[in-house]
C-alpha cells in the first residue's frame, strides 16, 4: 500500500484513523496517482454515508436550536458568532456540541467539526445564508 494514498486518505479524512483507512479500503486500486484514487475513495465513501449524514443534520435540531445554523458557520469557513444571533445562544450551542463530541477548538478562538464527513455533507448542501456568507 504506497504510503502516498495513505497521506492523501488522511489529508482527505482530516486526519480521522477511521476514515481515512475506510477511503484507502475505497480507492480504485488500477490508479497510480495516489491522490486521485484517494479521492475516488473519498466520494464513494460520501456515497455511502450520505443518508446518514443527512439523517445527522437533520437530528442537530435536537440538540440545539441553533446546531445547525453553527454548524454550517464552521463547516463553510465562517466563525460560528458571525451567526445572526444572540452570542449567549451561540456559545450555548457551541457547548452542546462540544458535549456530544461534534465540535472541538484547536486553537483559541477557533472552532472546527469532529466529522468531516458532515462537514462536507454540509457544504455541498449549505443553507442559503451560508452561500452568501462563505469565505
Amino acid at each position: 500500500m504506497p504510503v502516498e494514498l495513505i497521506g492523501a486518505a488522511a489529508e482527505l479524512a482530516a486526519g480521522v484513523p477511521s476514515l481515512a483507512w475506510r477511503i484507502v479500503e475505497l480507492a480504485p486500486p488500477e490508479s497510480n496517482d495516489a491522490p486521485a484514487q484517494a479521492f475516488a475513495g473519498w466520494r464513494q465513501l460520501r456515497h455511502i454515508i450520505d443518508a446518514p449524514t443527512a439523517r445527522t443534520w437533520d437530528l442537530l435540531r435536537r440538540i440545539h436550536p441553533l446546531a445547525q445554523t453553527v454548524v454550517a458557520a464552521v463547516a463553510v469557513g465562517l466563525r460560528p458568532y458571525a451567526v445572526a444571533a444572540n452570542p449567549k445562544r451561540v456559545n450555548d450551542a457551541l457547548s452542546r456540541l462540544r458535549e456530544i463530541g461534534l465540535a472541538w477548538q484547536p486553537e483559541p478562538r477557533r472552532w472546527a467539526l469532529a466529522d468531516p464527513l458532515l462537514a462536507a455533507w454540509v457544504r455541498d448542501h449549505p443553507p442559503p445564508w451560508a452561500l452568501r456568507r462563505s469565505v
